[in-house]
């Protein structure tokens, strides 16, 4: 793979500080609503921000901290199309012109290269859900599709944006490659697996009548 860009954007390499602060690969955080008592996973680029805002889930918490009480709560998870959730990953990385952005560009030498960088979790748009969730067994976790929350009339911003990068990366098929396919495996089994309905009323509720908060 050619090196698209190389040291355009300045400034220290600072992204995912948060992440690694509150240790991703490790730990799960959490989006709380203690009104109807649920738990929210909070997985990027899976409509996290979507669920803190619309589902008014805001007090956040890692699963490792929850108490008992927190820890009955329905454990919901919305997940997309591993290649969908992929490029808006990639989308969002270059969009921000940060430090993200500059490690990212540091590792297209290579498909092998790439591929490495994805799997060592250095930015956790990229990380796998089945990584993001490794803490919690997914046996407990009620998997929804997030075109559910399209059925619900829950508006999320667009994800589409078109860069020169992007589709160059697309045209190199980086996606398919045995390693980063390898990579997802998992995903693609939890994706296949997860519901296309919200059958719980409890949930309904709260999507229809977001007014309540």
């Amino acid at each position: 793979m050619v090196k698209i860009y190389s040291n355009i954007f300045p400034g220290k390499i600072t992204g995912s500080e948060f992440w690694n602060r509150n240790g991703h690969l490790n730990d799960t955080i959490c989006f709380l609503n203690d009104y109807y008592k649920f738990n929210f996973l909070c997985i990027p680029k899976n409509a996290s921000n979507t669920i803190r805002k619309e589902l008014n889930s805001k007090r956040e918490k890692l699963f490792s901290k929850l108490n008992k009480d927190e820890q009955l709560y329905p454990i919901i998870c919305f997940v997309r199309p591993v290649d969908d959730r992929f490029w808006s990953a990639v989308n969002t990385i270059l969009r921000r012109k940060n430090g993200s952005t500059r490690m990212f560009l540091r590792n297209c030498d290579s498909i092998e290269k790439f591929a490495d960088y994805i799997a060592s979790g250095n930015d956790p748009h990229l990380a796998s859900v089945s990584v993001l969730t490794s803490n919690i067994k997914h046996t407990d976790i009620r998997w929804y599709d997030l075109k559910v929350l399209d059925q619900l009339n829950i508006c999320h911003p667009s994800i589409n944006r078109n860069f020169d990068t992007l589709d160059t990366l697309k045209q190199l098929d980086i996606f398919g490659s045995k390693k980063i396919q390898s990579y997802y495996e998992k995903d693609f089994e939890i994706y296949e697996n997860s519901k296309k309905e919200i059958e719980n009323i409890k949930l309904k509720k709260l999507c229809h009548k977001k007014s309540l908060f």
